[in-house]
C-alpha cells in the first residue's frame, strides 16, 4: 500500500470517529398526554424539528413519559411544541 493509501485511510477512519461522537442524548419528560393519537399529531411536529432522531411515550405510566432521542439542542423546542399544543410538561432528571 502506498503511502498516500495509507493516509487516506487515517483521515477516512478518523472522520468516521468523529461521527461516533455525535451521540444522541434522551430527553425524558412527564407529561399530561392521553391519547395515542394526540401522541402521534405531536410526534410529527417532534421529529420534524431538526436534530430530533426519535420521540416514543409510555401511556400506560402514571407519568406518561415522553422520550426524545436527540442530538444537539432542542429541549427549549420540544417543551414549547408541547405546551402550544396544550399539554403540560415538565423534564425528569435522572
Amino acid at each position: 500500500m502506498s503511502i498516500n493509501r495509507s493516509n487516506e485511510c487515517t483521515n477516512l477512519l478518523s472522520q468516521s470517529e468523529d461521527v461516533y461522537e455525535n451521540k444522541s442524548e434522551l430527553l425524558i419528560m412527564k407529561t399530561d398526554i392521553e391519547r395515542r393519537s394526540d401522541f402521534r399529531k405531536i410526534r410529527k411536529v417532534l421529529l420534524a424539528i431538526p436534530g430530533v432522531v426519535d420521540a416514543t411515550i409510555d401511556l400506560g405510566d402514571c407519568d406518561r413519559v415522553l422520550r426524545v432521542e436527540y442530538e444537539g439542542t432542542c429541549v427549549c423546542k420540544v417543551r414549547s411544541i408541547l405546551e402550544k399544543s396544550g399539554f403540560s410538561c415538565a423534564e425528569l432528571e435522572d
